[in-house]
């Protein structure tokens, strides 16, 4: 290829999101970095200092905002070789992740994690058809396969489900278009997700050690390189003939 690839990756600008983007830097993309705060895009652009690097602020649940993105890639570049949907949220309630889960809770969580996951992608669709060995990426995660009392939000699992089997249904429509559809499922990855969803330190580690007891028997958390890695190959030539299925990155939890 006798340009540059060209990766769009929401939630870019932190966890997993963030690895992400990182990797592909370092494979020479143009990345495209959607966070939501200027506290992280700032941290990000510090440890890279890269012409390669775009950031973007703004909220992808918004349609403006994501029109916004499609527009900023268009007129630069008129085309998109990969797209991540990594951006996520975990909404904890005061009543807790069961039964008593909030609707406003399923709202919040349904919203971030599925419905701005959907809005990018058919806003960049367009350029998507435009680019090389086009791919599709979808952050999803280890509780939309597993029911185990580990995954504290049922809005979350749920979510994380509908991004399963969206994965696999626009990996069928698109094929014929030369895109590609994946989603990886991560077990639990060192990130800002858990502070993000109000947990004190102390909960987060609690949290952290119950799981690496219960769930994760190669002996530690996740790292956002790891996930990394396995986008790195779902972008990548090597995966030419990978759509529409699920990749599991999670030190084990599904066997535990």
């Amino acid at each position: 290829m006798d340009r540059k690839r060209i990766a769009c990756v929401t939630g870019g600008t932190s966890g997993i999101g963030r690895g992400i983007t990182e990797q592909f830097l370092k494979e020479d993309y143009i990345v495209y970095a959607i966070g939501r705060g200027s506290q992280h895009a700032e941290e990000l652009k510090t440890a890279n200092r890269n012409d390669a690097l775009h950031v973007l602020i703004g909220d992808i649940c918004d349609v403006i905002f994501q029109k916004e993105i499609f527009s900023e890639i268009e007129k630069t570049h008129g085309l998109l070789d990969v797209l991540v949907n990594s951006a996520g949220k975990l909404v904890l309630s005061e009543s807790g992740g069961g039964i008593l889960e909030t609707l406003d809770a399923w709202r919040e969580t349904f919203d971030i994690n599925l419905f701005s996951l959907i809005g990018m992608t058919q806003s960049l669709y367009p350029l998507l058809k435009k680019g090389s060995l086009a791919s599709v990426i979808n952050i999803s995660s280890v509780c939309s396969l597993y029911p185990f009392d580990t995954c504290s939000s049922n809005a979350y699992s749920a979510s994380k489900a509908g991004v399963d089997l969206l994965t696999k249904r626009l990996a069928q429509q698109l094929a014929p278009e030369g895109i590609r559809v994946n989603a990886i499922n991560p077990g639990v990855v060192h990130s800002n997700i858990m502070a993000s969803a109000k947990l004190s330190v102390e909960q987060q580690q609690a949290f952290k050690d119950r799981i690496l007891e219960k769930r994760h028997p190669l002996g530690r958390l996740g790292h956002p390189k790891d996930v990394a890695h396995a986008a790195s190959y779902l972008a990548s030539e090597q995966a030419e003939w990978v759509t529409g299925t699920l990749l599991s990155v999670d030190g084990g939890y599904g066997v535990s």
